[in-house]
């Protein structure tokens, strides 16, 4: 079990509570005690990491039964002062959220769903639109490691940990993004996967995050919801014909799920897909509740019922008939102010095409300028870096002196994005150029294809994996040789150290080190 956490004196909102009782008449007593109850702590194992582990370990916990990598731990560690956690080898992420992995594996085998179509060939270029810290970004690169997967983040300030979080997978296929989702539609018909897991009112946090109580309004669910349609909107375009979007929020808020599919539906033509869940004793797979209606169909995570915290998701394809322009319905919504006016976004967002070429093209001078440097690059730093690195197939590009990585049938398209997008980070960060030598970046020791024997390694034990993570340097073995070496625990890669002869410099970036004492 959990360790038991202090008594809640944060009550949930009044009009939450109200909401509730109306869509939940016959067990809304049952929902509400249920949030007042601990939530479970779970994590989502590196598939490419912990196979690797020496000694191997027994997976923890209990599985997560949508989850072919998850698992429910008895109690929450402090994740911080696990060395594991920091080489990548297991996220922290909540168990709802890593029901995408049962829903992309079921659209990945589609015929089982009596749904024609399916992802046939596998994605090749998906975007996870509203990708910070990183969890759904880094469960898609493992399940399509083939594919390029496209992180993006419209918040400046969440930046920094989508960066760390796909750095640390080490997948080496993700591009991080930082843009409003209206900029994708200067890519029409480009991913054959989106994910947009929107801002929502946070009602799924409510049992693990008091404060979510104190910021939740009925207003600003309203106001939720407007915004959801917009992302929406600006994404729609960027989906290829055949493709799929998948729609999740962490909101139990009908507003905010079910009546927002039903408006995209509307607006665009697109057709929701089912997802087969196995069959139990109350027809209810998991706990989880098929939410059908209004051709939407939905999936929700209620907190009496799984396991996990609140979730809703939905799966809409882009029919291949359709048009590539969008299909603004004329309906007349008369039930809330709210759909009156965001039934005039796809309207809006038209007339502001104009305006937002000028600026796409204001940005794509910009990155024309990046994709330009990404073309110039060192033949001999390649040769010298290319040997960490296990296989072969990689392009690489360079950045003044930072020299990356990335799979070669995903460089063209990476050249694609960066005439549009703010690319913040692509591929692997193998090194940085310093005169005639190529200094291993931080990001090359987390990346899944480096070659460990390629250099000497320090192995760690638990307590100089922590010195090592807090920046300190660690003491110069009696046989180490000068120069670099790559610092080790229980078979997975931490970072970099350099014996210099009277000490071994901590090359761990300052911005990862761990703060905490206890």
């Amino acid at each position: 079990m959990n360790k038991p956490r202090q008594h809640n004196f944060t009550p949930l909102p009044e009009d939450f509570i109200r909401r509730i009782r109306e869509q939940f008449p016959d067990s809304h007593q049952d929902f509400l005690n249920a949030l007042d109850q601990p939530p479970r702590t779970s994590i989502r194992l590196n598939p490419h990491k912990w196979d690797r582990i020496r000694p191997e370990r027994d997976v923890p916990g209990e599985p997560v039964p949508w989850s072919i990598n998850g698992r429910f731990l008895d109690e929450r560690p402090s994740f911080t002062f696990d060395p594991l956690f920091h080489a990548g080898g297991y996220y922290v992420q909540e168990a709802g959220s890593m029901f995408l992995e049962h829903v992309l594996s079921r659209l990945a085998n589609h015929g089982n769903s009596g749904f024609q179509g399916g992802m046939e060939p596998s994605p090749n270029v998906i975007l996870d639109a509203c990708a910070a810290p990183g969890g759904k970004s880094t469960l898609l690169a493992s399940l399509f490691p083939e594919a390029l997967i496209v992180a993006n983040e419209a918040i400046r300030s969440r930046m920094p940990p989508l960066i760390e979080n796909s750095i640390k997978w080490g997948t080496g296929n993700i591009v991080v993004t930082q843009n409003d989702a209206s900029h994708f539609s200067s890519l029409p018909g480009f991913f054959d996967l989106i994910l947009a897991d929107a801002p929502c009112s946070g009602e799924g946090l409510f049992r693990k995050d008091y404060g979510a109580r104190l910021q939740w309004t009925a207003g600003n669910a309203n106001h939720c919801s407007l915004r959801q349609r917009s992302i929406l909107a600006g994404l729609w375009p960027a989906l290829k014909q055949g493709g799929f979007m998948v729609y999740t929020t962490c909101t139990f808020n009908p507003e905010e799920n079910e009546q927002n599919v039903a408006w995209l539906l509307d607006e665009t033509g697109g057709e929701c897909v089912r997802i087969d869940l196995p069959d139990d004793s109350s027809n209810d797979a998991f706990g989880i509740r098929e939410i059908s209606g209004n051709k939407v169909t939905g999936y929700g995570f209620y907190p009496h019922r799984t396991p996990g915290e609140g979730l809703f998701l939905s799966v809409i394809c882009k029919n291949r008939q359709e048009p590539g322009h969008v299909q603004t319905q004329n309906r007349a919504i008369t039930q809330h102010e709210i759909h009156s006016r965001s039934s005039d976004i796809f309207r809006h967002s038209a007339q502001n095409q104009k305006r937002k070429r000028i600026k796409t093209r204001s940005r794509s001078r910009q990155a024309e300028g990046r994709a330009s440097l990404m073309q110039s690059v060192d033949p001999a730093a390649i040769n010298q870096s290319s040997k960490w690195f296990a296989g072969s197939g990689a392009a690489w590009y360079q950045i003044r002196e930072r020299l990356f990585r990335i799979r070669s049938s995903h460089y063209d398209t990476l050249q694609q994005l960066a005439g549009v997008l703010t690319i913040r980070y692509a591929g692997t960060e193998a090194g940085r150029i310093v005169r005639n030598e190529v200094l291993p970046a931080p990001a090359a020791a987390l990346d899944i294809h480096l070659n460990p024997d390629r250099f000497p390694q320090i192995d760690c034990s638990p307590e100089e994996a922590l010195r090592f993570l807090r920046r300190e340097n660690l003491t110069v073995p009696a046989e180490a040789k000068p120069g670099w070496h790559l610092v080790m625990y229980e078979g997975l890669p931490l970072g970099w150290t350099k014996n210099i002869g009277s000490r071994m410099n901590n090359y761990h970036p300052s911005e990862w080190r761990i703060r905490k004492t206890s």
